[in-house]
C-alpha cells in the first residue's frame, strides 16, 4: 500500500485491518502519531514512515516480527521502544535525521541486519549490543554527537563500511583489529588525537581511510596526511615493535618525532592480554627530518638504544633524562647547539655519539662525574674548547673521538683512561701533549694530525700496542727515536 505524499495528518486506522499487507509506505506526509492498532499488521515486511512529524512509536510495534526493512528517517523521534528488538528478521533500518538520544540495547537481537543508517541524531554513544550484528556490512552514523564508541563495535565480523564523520569522537577503540573486512572507514571532523596502532592489522583490507579535520598528533601529521597506505604502514611498524621491542623507521622523511613510540607503554592488558606494556627497547629514527624531540620521549623507560642520527634536531627536551635504561644514544649529524642538562641522569650510557653537530661547545655540568659507564664517546666536529680534567672518571672508556673541535689543551688526566684503545684529537689547536699519554697501555690508534704540535712526548713510546699513529700536518721537527720500536 503506497500512500506517500498524500498530505495525511493522521495515520489511517483503517489500514490496520489489512492484516495480510506486506509493504506499507506512508512517507512524506504530516503524521504525528502511530496508532497502537499497527501491532496487528504482523505480516508486514516493509515499513516506510520517513519524512513525517512522528515523535513516538508504540510498544506494540514490536509485534511486527516479520519486518525486513524499516525507514523512519526525517521525523522527530527521541527514543525508540525496547520492543523493536523483536524485529529479529530485519535486514535494513534507517532512522536518519531524527533527534534520537539513544538506541535500545535490545537491537542486539537483529542478527540478520545488513544496513544500519542512523546519521544526524543526538547519540553520545552506541549500545554495546551492536557488536552482535553478525551480518552487518554498512553502518552510517555521521553528524551525531558521539563522543565514545563501545569496544564491541568492531565485533561485527563482516562490517565493510563505517562512517562516523562530524561527531565528537575522541578515540577509536583498539578493538578495531577485529574488523578484518573493513574497507571504508571515515571519521572526518571529530576530536581524535591518536589512532590505535592496532589499525595496522587491517592494513590489507582498508581501501579508504578519511580522517581530516581531527587534531591528530599520532601518527605524526606528515605521516597521516600522506594517506591511507602511509598511515596504516606506520601503525604496522608500531605493531611490530610490540613483538620485537624495537621500532625502526629510518630514511622515511619523517618531520616530527612520533610520540606513540613512547606511548607503546600506555595501555594496561585487557582480559584477553591483547594490550599491555611492550615498550620499544630499540628506537631507530635516523635519516629523517625531525627537528625537535618533545617531552614525550621520557614516557618509555624501557628504551635502551635510541638512534636519532642524521636529522635536523635543534633541541631535545629535558625529559630524555627519564630514559634511565638508555645505554646507546646516537645524536650524530644534527643541528644541536647544546646538550640537555638532564643527560647526566643517563647513568647507564655506554655509547654516546654527538659528532657533526657543529656548534656543541661543552658537556653538561657534572657529566664526567655522573655518566661513568661510557665505553665510547664521539664528539667529533663540534666547538668544544676544552677537555675537562674530570674525564679521568671515565675509566671504562675505550674509544674517544674529539677531532675537529677547538681544543687547545689535553689534560694530564687523560692518562687515567687505562682501557682507551682509540684516541682521536685531530684538527684542533693543540700545541702540546701531556707525558701522561704514555700511560695508555691499551692504545692502538692515536690521531693527533692537523694540530699545532711541535714535539712528541717520549712517553708515547710506552704505548706498545700502538699500531696506527697519525701526527701529520703539525709543526713537529723531531720524533723520538724510540718510536721506531712501536709496531706501527
Amino acid at each position: 500500500l503506497d500512500l506517500r505524499q498524500m498530505g495525511l495528518a493522521f495515520f489511517p486506522r483503517e489500514i490496520c485491518s489489512l492484516q495480510g499487507m506486506l509493504d506499507l509506505n506512508l512517507s512524506e506526509n504530516e503524521m504525528r502519531t502511530i496508532p497502537v492498532d499497527i501491532g496487528s499488521l504482523t505480516c508486514l515486511t516493509k515499513l516506510k514512515l520517513q519524512e513525517n512529524l512522528l515523535s513516538k512509536m508504540p510498544a506494540c510495534i514490536g509485534n511486527l516480527t516479520n519486518l525486513l526493512s524499516v525507514d523512519i528517517s526525517e521525523n522527530e523521534f527521541q527514543y525508540l521502544p525496547n520492543e523493536i528488538g523483536n524485529w529479529t528478521k530485519i535486514l535494513r533500518f534507517s532512522a536518519a535525521k531524527n533527534s534520537l538520544r539513544e538506541l535500545p540495547q535490545t537491537i542486539g537481537n537483529w542478527e540478520e541486519l545488513i544496513d544500519l543508517e542512523i546519521q544526524e541524531n543526538a547519540f553520545r554513544t552506541l549500545p554495546k549490543t551492536i557488536g552482535k550484528f553478525l551480518k552487518l556490512k554498512k553502518l552510517v552514523a555521521n553528524d551525531c554527537e558521539i563522543s565514545r564508541l563501545p569496544d564491541e563495535i568492531f565485533d561485527c565480523p563482516v562490517l565493510e563500511t563505517f562512517h562516523l564523520d562530524g561527531n565528537q569522537l575522541q578515540e577509536i577503540p583498539h578493538t578495531i583489529w577485529k574488523a578484518h573486512r573493513l574497507q571504508t572507514f571515515t571519521f572526518t571532523s571529530n576530536k581524535v588525537k591518536r589512532l590505535p596502532i592496532e589499525m595496522g592489522k587491517i592494513r590489507k583490507n582498508i581501501k579508504e581511510l578519511a580522517m581530516t579535520g581531527n587534531p591528530i598528533i599520532a601518527p605524526p601529521r606528515d605521516i597521516w596526511t600522506k594517506g591511507t597506505n602511509a598511515t596504516l604502514e606506520f601503525c604496522q611498524h608500531l605493531l611490530n615493535a610490540r613483538t620485537r621491542h624495537e621500532f625502526i623507521y629510518s630514511d622515511r622523511e619523517l618531520g616530527s618525532y612520533p610520540i606513540d613510540v613512547e606511548l607503546l607503554v600506555d595501555r594496561p592488558p585487557n582480559e584477553n592480554g591483547d594490550q599491555g606494556a611492550y615498550g620499544a627497547i630499540k628506537v631507530d629514527l635516523s635519516k629523517n627530518k625531525i627537528r625537535r624531540i618533545p617531552e614525550n620521549i621520557g614516557a618509555n623507560d624501557s628504551m635502551e638504544v635510541l638512534n636519532l642520527s642524521s636529522n635536523l634536531i635543534a633541541s631535545i627536551d629535558a625529559a630524555i633524562g627519564m630514559c634511565s635504561r638508555l645505554t646507546d644514544l646516537d645524536l650524530s649529524r644534527n643541528e644541536l647547539s647544546g646538550l640537555p642538562s638532564t643527560l647526566i641522569l643517563l647513568t647507564n650510557l655506554t655509547l654516546l655519539k654527538i659528532p657533526e653537530n657543529k656548534t656543541i661547545s661543552k658537556f653538561p655540568d657534572e657529566f664526567f662525574e655522573r655518566v661513568l659507564k661510557l665505553t665510547l664517546l664521539d664528539a667529533e666536529d663540534n666547538r668544544l674548547s676544552e677537555v675537562p680534567p674530570e674525564i679521568k672518571n671515565l675509566t671504562q672508556l675505550t674509544h674517544l673521538d674529539l677531532g675537529r673541535n677547538k681544543i687547545t689543551i689535553v689534560p694530564k688526566e687523560i692518562g687515567e683512561l687505562e682501557k682507551l684503545r682509540i684516541l682521536k684529537i685531530h684538527h684542533n689547536q693543540i700545541q702540546a701533549l701531556p707525558s701522561a699519554i704514555g700511560r695508555l697501555m691499551e692504545l692502538a690508534l692515536f690521531d693527533a694530525s692537523d694540530n699545532k704540535l711541535t714535539t712528541v712526548p717520549r712517553n708515547l713510546c710506552r704505548c706498545t700496542k700502538l699500531v696506527e699513529c697519525r701526527l701529520d700536518a703539525n709543526r713537529i721537527t723531531q720524533v723520538p727515536i724510540e718510536m721506531g720500536k712501536l709496531p706501527i
